[in-house]
């Protein structure tokens, strides 16, 4: 009987907690206007020899970097993000397959810090010789503002969630005990409406970067 009496004297004492506890996400989105565009450039050609294939895709990709460059200035970058030189084959209709050349692929990607350059610089890509255009994708050249912004709104979200099932059970919302967070950029990926044009410039609707937070917190009850 006396080890009873004691833990409930102990039990009832200021400041001290129970074991219960809820558990609440919620989720906060922000939309911005992107100000940075990613374009990937492909020049792809096929040779007799691979050595041939390579030296012709050089001079094409020399050309290609060559114009989008002069656009970006210094509103931009590019790079190479994949190469390769590989046999070309023919199925035979007898069977087997027969070596018909060697073909030359290398991607660049451009990045335009102006986002209003994305449609010349693909008619310029597309004019000095590159042969397919991808990859466009619109975003943000520094996410953290609104990163912060959507986390504060998730963990408000999940506060107010966590209220209402305390007050659902007749309770009161005490010490956030563990909080966990997320988060993810949707960058904008348009539909080409104009690629590739020479009369008439390439035209995108760039459309708003989505950046998402979700925000999930293990609350005291009282």
């Amino acid at each position: 009987m006396r080890f009873f009496l004691l833990s409930l004297l102990a039990l009832s004492l200021p400041g001290q907690t129970t074991a219960a506890s809820v558990r609440a996400g919620g989720e906060g989105v922000v939309a911005a206007q992107p100000d940075v565009v990613r374009i990937s450039l492909t020049v792809s050609n096929m040779a007799n020899t691979a050595q041939e294939a390579a030296d012709q895709n050089a001079t094409i990709v020399q050309a290609v970097t060559t114009r989008v460059r002069s656009l970006l200035g210094t509103n931009g970058e590019t790079r190479t993000t994949s190469y390769s030189v590989s046999a070309t084959y023919r199925s035979n209709p007898t069977g087997g397959n027969t070596l018909i050349g060697f073909t030359a692929s290398n991607t660049l990607e451009a990045t335009a810090f102006d986002i209003n350059l994305a449609g010349r610089i693909i008619d310029a890509a597309v004019q000095a010789g590159a042969t397919s255009v991808g990859g466009l994708r619109f975003g943000l050249r520094d996410s953290e503002p609104q990163r912060r912004e959507a986390l504060k709104r998730a963990a408000q979200a999940a506060r107010v969630n966590a209220a209402a099932i305390a007050e659902g059970l007749n309770l009161r919302l005490g010490a956030v005990l563990a909080a966990n967070e997320s988060s993810t950029i949707t960058s904008f990926n348009p539909a080409d409406s104009r690629a590739g044009g020479f009369a008439t410039a390439t035209t995108f609707d760039t459309g708003l970067v989505e950046v998402r937070a979700s925000v999930t917190l293990e609350v005291a009850l009282q």
